[in-house]
Protein backbone atom coordinates (compact mmCIF):
# COMPACT_ATOMS: atom_id res chain seq x y z
CA UNK A 1 0.00 0.00 0.00
CA UNK A 2 3.11 2.47 0.83
CA UNK A 3 4.04 1.67 -2.72
CA UNK A 4 0.65 2.03 -4.29
CA UNK A 5 -1.21 -1.25 -4.21
CA UNK A 6 -4.82 -0.61 -5.23
CA UNK A 7 -6.11 -3.59 -4.06
CA UNK A 8 -4.80 -6.94 -2.74
CA UNK A 9 -5.37 -10.59 -2.81
CA UNK A 10 -5.10 -13.33 -0.10
CA UNK A 11 -4.09 -16.81 -0.04
CA UNK A 12 -6.92 -18.92 -0.75
CA UNK A 13 -8.68 -19.89 2.50
CA UNK A 14 -10.88 -22.11 4.11
CA UNK A 15 -12.04 -20.52 7.60
CA UNK A 16 -14.19 -17.22 6.83
CA UNK A 17 -13.53 -15.67 10.05
CA UNK A 18 -10.01 -15.61 10.19
CA UNK A 19 -10.66 -13.68 6.44
CA UNK A 20 -12.92 -11.10 8.48
CA UNK A 21 -10.26 -11.05 11.33
CA UNK A 22 -7.26 -10.21 8.94
CA UNK A 23 -9.03 -7.47 7.08
CA UNK A 24 -10.77 -5.93 10.31
CA UNK A 25 -6.48 -6.38 11.39
CA UNK A 26 -5.49 -4.35 8.29
CA UNK A 27 -8.78 -1.72 8.87
CA UNK A 28 -7.31 -0.87 12.41
CA UNK A 29 -3.76 -0.48 10.75
CA UNK A 30 -4.88 1.84 8.86
CA UNK A 31 -5.55 -0.24 5.38
CA UNK A 32 -8.74 0.60 3.18
CA UNK A 33 -7.90 -1.52 -0.44
CA UNK A 34 -10.22 -3.92 -1.19
CA UNK A 35 -9.09 -7.22 -0.26
CA UNK A 36 -9.84 -9.91 -2.19
CA UNK A 37 -10.62 -13.63 -1.08
CA UNK A 38 -8.25 -15.54 -2.75
CA UNK A 39 -9.75 -18.57 -4.49
CA UNK A 40 -8.83 -22.21 -5.22
CA UNK A 41 -10.79 -24.04 -7.60
CA UNK A 42 -11.00 -28.38 -6.11
CA UNK A 43 -10.45 -30.43 -8.94
CA UNK A 44 -8.73 -32.79 -6.98
CA UNK A 45 -9.07 -33.24 -3.44
CA UNK A 46 -6.08 -35.14 -2.32
CA UNK A 47 -3.91 -32.16 -4.34
CA UNK A 48 -6.19 -29.49 -2.56
CA UNK A 49 -5.06 -31.51 1.14
CA UNK A 50 -1.57 -31.60 0.09
CA UNK A 51 -0.97 -28.26 -1.10
CA UNK A 52 -3.00 -26.80 1.84
CA UNK A 53 -0.32 -28.90 4.16
CA UNK A 54 2.41 -27.20 1.92
CA UNK A 55 0.80 -23.43 2.65
CA UNK A 56 -0.13 -24.08 6.54
CA UNK A 57 -3.37 -24.07 5.34
CA UNK A 58 -5.94 -26.32 7.71
CA UNK A 59 -8.78 -28.06 5.11
CA UNK A 60 -11.53 -28.32 7.37
CA UNK A 61 -13.06 -31.71 8.29
CA UNK A 62 -16.78 -30.92 7.63
CA UNK A 63 -15.12 -29.69 3.86
CA UNK A 64 -12.83 -32.97 3.92
CA UNK A 65 -16.44 -35.37 4.75
CA UNK A 66 -18.49 -33.37 1.77
CA UNK A 67 -15.28 -35.09 -0.72
CA UNK A 68 -14.82 -38.48 1.01
CA UNK A 69 -15.42 -41.40 -0.87
CA UNK A 70 -14.75 -39.17 -4.34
Amino acid sequence: VDNGATRAITQFFFDNDLYERYVERARRAGIYIPIVPGILPIHNFTQVGNFSARCGTLVPAWLAERFDGL
